[in-house]
C-alpha cells in the first residue's frame, strides 16, 4: 500500500469539500454511486485533526456545512447523520 504525504491528503480532503460547497448533493450520489462514501468520509473524518492552517480548515467547514444544509437528513451516510 502506497502512503500519501499530509499535504497531498488534505488537498484531496479540501477538493472534496470544495465539491460539497459547489453541489453537494451530485457529490454525495457520485460518491455513493462508487460505493465509497463510508472509506471516504470515514478517512475524511480520521484526518481532521491534521487540518492545521486556517484556510485548511475554511474549506472543511464550508464542504462540511454544505451537507448539513443541502442534503436531506435520510440521504446522509449515518457517520454524518448521527
Amino acid at each position: 500500500m502506497e502512503v500519501c504525504s499530509k499535504q497531498y491528503m488534505s488537498s484531496i480532503f479540501q477538493a472534496f469539500a470544495m465539491c460539497f460547497f459547489n453541489n453537494a448533493a451530485l457529490t454525495m450520489q457520485l460518491i455513493q454511486n462508487q460505493n465509497q462514501t463510508t472509506k471516504v468520509f470515514g478517512d475524511w473524518f480520521a484526518f481532521m485533526r491534521q487540518f492545521t492552517m486556517e484556510i485548511e480548515l475554511k474549506r472543511v467547514i464550508l464542504g462540511l456545512v454544505c451537507i448539513l444544509k443541502n442534503i436531506a437528513p435520510d440521504q446522509m451516510p449515518s457517520m454524518i447523520r448521527d
